[in-house]
């Protein structure tokens, strides 16, 4: 079955004009990027379904708690007391714990507000936003926020998909080894494992142990 707002919806649970933002992008970057097959967009939709809180946000949520922040982010506060000037702070956050990575200068540069998380998978770091820029071909370090709209964003994301070949493990069924490869850890594998059933059964792809 073809990718339509009311299989993406039925796919990630949402509602459909939620779905209708993003199904025309979804439907051009995986035919760009090779996810050609139901049980690759299955995949693939999957994947960023889980990462975007079902396409709920292009941007990571920083609006956090001061009790929350030294378990979050321990190589920027020692304790809550250091954290409360950062509490319900995007901004400030973002510029403290991104500071000084991905190419990004130190906390008073605002590099880390500027290039903060986005994306379907998430982007961050004035390096990554040049290297993902050069692959799609835009200025992306001059316009951040052009990946927190859903065709960069999901162009972006398809584009990762195919650069670590997660074609692959789609087509042997091996959730694992496609969550490292797309997003370098296996966290959150139950949820991705009903999401990866859900797409599957919108999609008209027979029923899959995903080798979970």
């Amino acid at each position: 079955m073809p990718i339509s707002a009311e299989v993406l919806a039925a796919a990630l649970r949402v509602p459909t004009p939620r779905a209708g933002r993003f199904v025309g992008a979804l439907i051009q970057a995986t035919n760009e990027y090779g996810i050609d097959t139901p049980v690759r967009q299955a995949g693939f939709v999957a994947q960023v379904g889980h990462e975007s809180q079902r396409l709920g946000t292009l941007e990571e949520p920083l609006d956090l708690p001061a009790e929350r922040l030294p378990s979050l982010y321990p190589h920027a506060f020692r304790n809550q007391r250091e954290a409360l000037p950062y509490a319900r702070n995007p901004e400030a956050l973002a510029n403290r714990i991104y500071a000084g990575q991905r190419g990004n200068g130190d906390e008073s540069s605002g590099d880390g507000w500027r290039y903060r998380p986005r994306g379907l998978v998430r982007v961050w770091g004035r390096q990554e936003y040049l290297r993902y820029g050069d692959a799609l071909g835009m200025d992306l370090v001059a316009r951040p926020d052009l990946l927190a709209t859903p065709v960069v964003a999901s162009d972006a994301a398809a584009w990762l998909w195919k650069q670590r070949q997660c074609n692959r493990f789609c087509d042997v069924d091996d959730l694992n080894g496609m969550t490292r490869a797309f997003v370098d850890h296996l966290t959150g594998m139950a949820e991705r494992y009903a999401a990866w059933i859900l797409c599957c059964h919108a999609l008209d792809v027979p029923a899959r142990d995903a080798g979970y």
